[in-house]
């Protein structure tokens, strides 16, 4: 009987405690509260400790306190954020200057050869470097096959690097002068010489009466 009273005894002692521990949080809680607005404008609201509160989200709130929230919130307006986005604007491409130069081959000559033959007198240098921007070059030719049926060729042939330049052959079965233009010419880099070289498909004669080399630029 002695222990169910000191029981009693030591129960009702810490509900005590409990219910001062609990006043005390309840006080310190129940502060002032300054809730503030887009507008600049701010309120303390002091809860009112009466059979009227009521909890917002974990909070002792009363009514005035959620009336005058009630009016607020109905104000407000959702305004989307638009960013003003600005396209990149890509450079204008600047239009590239195209030139065209001529460089004569000099001498002339013809062959009846069927094997290709060098025709003496038309050796020059070429050199890319000497032409800023330098793009391409095509070989013209004013040639005839004289008093034949077959064909008669020209190609330009680099001296320098012992080679024919690709692109740089051409043929024509016309008797009388007539200009031909070759394929674009692989011309290799640096100070080269170079001349023509002729020959003729059925022994016919295979003339050479000028050229030049057309040079195209872009700078």
């Amino acid at each position: 009987m002695l222990i169910k009273k000191l029981f009693i005894t030591v129960l009702s002692l810490d509900l005590l405690m409990l219910n001062i521990l609990l006043g005390f949080l309840l006080v310190k809680y129940t502060k002032s509260i300054s809730i503030s607005y887009s507008d600049k404008e701010s309120v303390d609201i002091i809860p009112q400790i009466s059979p009227n509160k009521e909890s917002v989200n974990g909070h002792v709130c009363g009514n005035a306190c959620i009336s005058y929230i009630d009016q607020k919130c109905a104000g407000l307006s959702i305004t989307p954020i638009i960013k003003n986005i600005i396209p990149t604007q890509k450079p204008t491409p600047v239009a590239k200057l195209r030139s065209v130069v001529y460089l004569p081959i000099p001498g002339s000559g013809n062959t009846g050869q069927t094997s290709w033959t060098d025709l003496s007198g038309t050796e020059f240098y070429l050199d890319k470097d000497d032409y800023p921007g330098f793009k391409e070059a095509y070989l013209e030719v004013n040639m005839k096959l004289f008093q034949g049926n077959g064909y008669a060729f020209i190609r330009l042939y680099d001296v320098t690097n012992k080679r024919a330049v690709d692109g740089g052959e051409i043929q024509t079965n016309s008797q009388t002068s007539t200009v031909v233009t070759s394929g674009k010419l692989s011309i290799w880099e640096g100070r080269n010489l170079y001349k023509m070289q002729a020959r003729s498909l059925t022994a016919d004669t295979t003339y050479f009466e000028s050229g030049r080399i057309r040079i195209l630029s872009e700078n």
